[in-house]
C-alpha cells in the first residue's frame, strides 16, 4: 500500500487541509492479517465521542483501486470537513458493473454527549448481479434479473442506533 498526501497547516486562521491518494489498497489481504472482526455495534459505538468545537480540518482521500473479496473496486473518494463540532462528509465508491456507483453524503453532530451521523445514501447502476455478487457473494441471481438499479435511503447512525428508511 503507497500513498501520496499533502497536508497545509493555515495557523493564521487555525485551519488545516490533508490530502491522501492511494493507488491501491488491498482489503482482503488487510481482513486476512487480520483475526479481530469488527461488528456494526462496535462502529456505531464511535459516535460516542464528539467532534471539538474547535477542529478545522478538511480530509481528502483518493484509492483508485480497492482490491475486496477478490474483486477491483475501480474508484473510492472522501471528503470530510471537520468545523465547529460538525462533519460534513461526502462519498463516493465506483464498483464493478456498468455505471455501479454508491453515493454516501450527511453530516455528523453532536448534542454535547455524543455524535450522530444524518444523511443519504444513493446506490445505482446498470448491472443489479454485480453489485450483489460484490457485496452479498451468498446471494445468487437469476440472469434474467440483470438490470438497471437505484437504491436510495436516508441513513441514521448513532451510539447502538442504525436506522435506515425512505428518502421521501
Amino acid at each position: 500500500m503507497q500513498a501520496s498526501s499533502t497536508i497545509r497547516n493555515d495557523r493564521k486562521n487555525n485551519h488545516t487541509n490533508v490530502n491522501i491518494s492511494f493507488s491501491k489498497i488491498d482489503l482482503d489481504s488487510i481482513q486476512n492479517d487480520s483475526r479481530k472482526t469488527t461488528e456494526i455495534k462496535d462502529l456505531l459505538e464511535c459516535f460516542r465521542d464528539v467532534v471539538p468545537k474547535n477542529l478545522s480540518i478538511d480530509f481528502n482521500m483518493e484509492v483508485s483501486n480497492i482490491q475486496y473479496q477478490n474483486r477491483v473496486l475501480d474508484k473510492f473518494h472522501a471528503m470530510l470537513k471537520f468545523a465547529d463540532g460538525e462533519v460534513k462528509v461526502d462519498t463516493l465508491l465506483q464498483f464493478p458493473g456498468a455505471n455501479n456507483m454508491s453515493h454516501l453524503s450527511g453530516k455528523v453532530s453532536n448534542s454535547g454527549t455524543l455524535s450522530e451521523f444524518n444523511g443519504d445514501l444513493l446506490v445505482k447502476g446498470n448491472d443489479f448481479e454485480l453489485f450483489i455478487s460484490c457485496f452479498f457473494p451468498s446471494i445468487k441471481m437469476k440472469e434474467s434479473e440483470k438490470n438497471q438499479f437505484t437504491i436510495s435511503s436516508k441513513l441514521h447512525f448513532a451510539p447502538r442506533m442504525l436506522s435506515i428508511s425512505d428518502r421521501l
